[in-house]
C-alpha cells in the first residue's frame, strides 16, 4: 500500500543504500571533513584534535555503536546556544544572533548522514523546490516561474 500516490519513491537500490551500515573508515572520513577551525566541545576537545590523535581515540569514539543500538550519549547531543551581538553595545533581544555550537560527535554524525541523504534527496524533492538540493537556489525557482 502506498500512501503518498503521486509523491516520488526511492527505487530498491537506492532504499538500500541508506541502510548499509557505516563503518569505521565512513566516520574517519567524515571526521576529517569537519572545518580544524569549528568551535571546541564544552570539553575544550575540537576537530583538530580528534583529528590529530585519531591514531589514539579513533576506535574509541562510539559513534558506530549509536547506529547499532540507536543510543546516544547525552553529552554527545550536549549544544551550547551563544548570543552574538549584531551592533555595539545592544540593549534588546532583537539585536544579538543565536549561534549553535555543537559538540565535534554530533557534528561528525550529523555529517555522515547528510551526506549519505545527500545523494538522494535530489531523487525526493521536486524540480521546482529550492532548498535541501545543492546546486539549486531560489533564483532558478523565478526563472522557472518566469519561463
Amino acid at each position: 500500500m502506498r500512501l503518498l500516490k503521486n509523491e516520488p519513491v526511492l527505487d530498491m537500490e537506492h532504499q538500500m543504500q541508506l541502510l548499509e551500515p557505516f563503518t569505521e573508515e565512513y566516520v574517519k572520513w567524515s571526521m576529517m571533513k569537519i572545518d580544524q577551525t569549528k568551535s571546541p566541545d564544552p570539553d575544550g576537545y575540537g576537530s583538530g584534535f580528534c583529528k590529530e590523535a585519531w591514531g589514539i581515540v579513533g576506535r574509541d569514539i562510539a559513534l558506530l555503536e549509536l547506529f547499532q543500538n540507536g543510543k546516544l550519549l547525552r553529552q554527545v547531543d550536549a549544544t551550547n546556544i551563544a548570543l552574538i551581538p549584531m551592533v555595539d553595545s545592544p540593549e534588546q533581544a532583537s539585536q544579538f544572533r543565536p549561534i549553535a555550537c555543537s559538540n565535534v560527535l554530533y557534528k561528525c554524525i550529523s555529517k555522515m548522514i547528510c551526506t549519505r541523504l545527500k545523494n538522494v534527496v535530489s531523487l525526493l524533492v521536486a524540480d521546482n523546490q529550492a532548498a535541501f538540493v545543492q546546486g539549486r537556489s531560489m533564483t532558478h525557482n523565478i526563472l522557472i516561474r518566469h519561463a
